[in-house]
């Protein structure tokens, strides 16, 4: 009996060390170190399609950066009639350091542009017939991150030519310089818009030019840069970009509504 005994307790000391040894092997998936998140192909896609949604998130592309444009850009066109002080600050120009909706967009920006420097810094491990829609995306969501931060928070008054002494926005453009340790200076307007056209030109080469489910393609990059060259008041180029857009979204089957009044929602 006492053999027996003590055989049950070496089982369930061996079952039990066993779990326990299991449990602290385990992996956080909410922490996961980048050489992990890095390491494979379909990882790093996985990572691309979290920094789409990371753009498409309410403090970006998702709303915020639309409705605080209209209120930031209002001239009397429009009055915010709500409770929320933080809008209000936002269309009386007397914008706050603790800004929710403008802390919560200047964070959602670099966010996208710390996974997309770090996608691009391990473009090796994705297949080689893939790198370069993968590339040709990590930058177009770059450009446009840092084309709504130069819009924001560079400074005023912006002049096509005379940007060189107006200061911008830091610029990470490595996975090392992406880093919240990294404390680098604001580089200046005319740097920005230079990396953010060179983005976009980068990614209108490399992405498809056809249909790209519901990311970013070649005729999407061309835009972006329509927008750019517009928000430039560089209009010769602005014209070239948006018909490039046009002629290359036959492939993608889009094309324009021939008499515009005849469209109907």
């Amino acid at each position: 009996m006492k053999n027996k005994i003590a055989l049950y307790i070496f089982a369930a000391a061996t079952v039990l060390g066993t779990a326990c040894e299991k449990k602290l092997d385990l992996i956080n998936p909410q922490s996961l170190d980048a050489q992990i998140v890095y390491s494979t192909d379909d990882r790093i896609k996985k990572v691309l399609i979290g920094t789409y949604a990371e753009a498409g998130a309410a403090s970006l592309f998702g709303g915020d950066a639309w409705w605080m444009s209209d209120l930031l850009g209002s001239d009397g066109e429009l009055t915010w009639v709500g409770t929320f002080p933080d809008p209000r600050q936002i269309i009386l120009k007397n914008i706050q350091v603790n800004n929710a909706n403008v802390f919560a967009t200047y964070a959602a920006a670099y966010r996208v542009i710390y996974y997309s420097n770090n996608i691009l810094a391990n473009l090796e491990t994705v297949k080689a017939v893939d790198r370069a829609r993968v590339e040709g995306e990590a930058k177009f969501l770059r450009a446009m991150a840092y084309f709504e931060l130069i819009k924001f928070f560079g400074e005023k008054p912006y002049g096509s030519g005379n940007t060189n002494t107006l200061k911008g926005v830091p610029m990470p453009l490595t996975a090392a310089q992406s880093s919240p340790d990294i404390k680098l200076p604001r580089s200046t307007v005319e740097q920005v818009y230079n990396q953010i056209i060179t983005d976009f030109n980068d990614a209108e080469t490399k992405l498809p030019a056809t249909r790209n489910s519901v990311y970013a393609n070649k005729p999407a990059a061309a835009l972006g840069l329509a927008r750019v060259y517009l928000q430039q008041g560089k209009y010769a180029e602005a014209r070239d970009a948006a018909n490039r857009c046009i002629i290359a979204s036959g492939p993608a089957g889009i094309s324009l509504v021939p008499v515009f009044e005849d469209e109907r929602v």
